[in-house]
């Protein structure tokens, strides 16, 4: 089996798997057993942000992927694909912070602000919440100046803010729904993004 070293989205589907191959924007399947399948153009420029059932939530990108045009479901039968937010909503016109999806639908978030938008699988807006922190001001010393990196829902359906504070020791922040639960200290960057719910 042979892929381009590129950023790779792998799906499982029926008797096959299926790499979105987010550089060239082309889906490759290849065989349960290896053998490549086919290669061709799947989606245009986009992110995948979360699998649910049997389709993938795509971040879509506008022009010349300065700014997000959408988010879009993609089947992964049919490679149907329907818009269910977009640049009406006026949160997401605005919006350049990490993003996440699961069952329940998708959660868009400002880690700078602190601030965090719920969304149903349909597109409704449900809810925005946060916490009452100071924000973090971007500055040529500090260029990436954050409370959060990125969200992620756990196995238990919770969202995890993963990000570093100010001594530089990283954490994930724990919602239950729209409650803050709690903050878990971590290792390292990322880890939030494994928890199993358990």
């Amino acid at each position: 089996m042979t892929a381009s070293i590129t950023p790779l989205f792998f799906l499982p589907t029926e008797g096959a798997l299926l790499m979105l191959n987010l550089e060239s924007r082309r889906q490759e399947r290849y065989e349960v057993d290896g053998a490549h399948k086919e290669t061709s153009r799947a989606f245009e420029p986009a992110m995948p942000v979360g699998i649910v059932a049997d389709s993938v939530d795509m971040l879509m990108f506008g022009a010349e992927g300065l700014f997000f045009e959408s988010i879009n479901r993609v089947s992964l039968k049919t490679f149907e694909s329907r818009t269910v937010i977009d640049a009406t909503d006026s949160t997401f016109a605005s919006f350049r912070g990490p993003i996440a999806s699961n069952s329940r639908g998708t959660v868009l978030a400002n880690g700078a602000t602190y601030w965090l938008k719920s969304y149903s699988r349909d597109g409704r807006a449900m809810a925005r919440w946060g916490r009452e922190l100071p924000p973090r001001i971007t500055t040529a010393a500090q260029p990436d100046e954050r409370h959060f990196y990125n969200v992620v829902f756990d196995g238990a359906g919770r969202l995890l803010a993963n990000g570093r504070d100010t001594s530089g020791v990283y954490f994930a922040d724990v919602f239950a729904d729209t409650t803050f639960v709690g903050r878990i200290t971590l290792p390292c960057h990322g880890v939030a993004a494994v928890f199993n719910g358990s």
